[in-house]
């Protein structure tokens, strides 16, 4: 069996649609693929942090959505000096300095407290 045919078998025996699973696919490709420059903050709120990685992203061209849930919710302060790294590895950073992890639904990455 090919790596595409145990894809597509696994989405359907778990209920997810080949869509989904694709724009999974493509959106870690995505992620992986787009390089963040530089991310410099101190002491920033987490809403900042993640509307700087998705300004970077657009400027790059790269078309994910990222929502923050619950936005407004006290969380510990972020500091991170980061260069060159893949946008996967930034959001995986925030994810692990913060509780957050991260999920995608309906082409949508989700940022959401663990």
């Amino acid at each position: 069996m090919t790596r595409i045919t145990l894809l597509v078998l696994c989405a359907l025996l778990t209920g997810a649609s080949v869509d989904a699973a694709s724009t999974r696919q493509e959106m870690g490709r995505t992620l992986r693929t787009t390089q963040i420059d530089e991310l410099k903050v101190r002491q920033a709120e987490v809403a900042d942090v993640v509307r700087r990685i998705t300004e970077e992203l657009r400027e790059k061209k790269a078309e994910v959505n990222i929502v923050l849930l619950e936005p407004d919710k006290e969380r510990p302060p972020v500091t991170l000096d980061l260069k060159k790294t893949s946008a996967l590895d930034t959001l995986v950073i925030l994810c692990r300095m913060t509780g957050l992890r991260m999920e995608v639904e309906r082409g949508i990455l989700f940022l959401r407290d663990d």
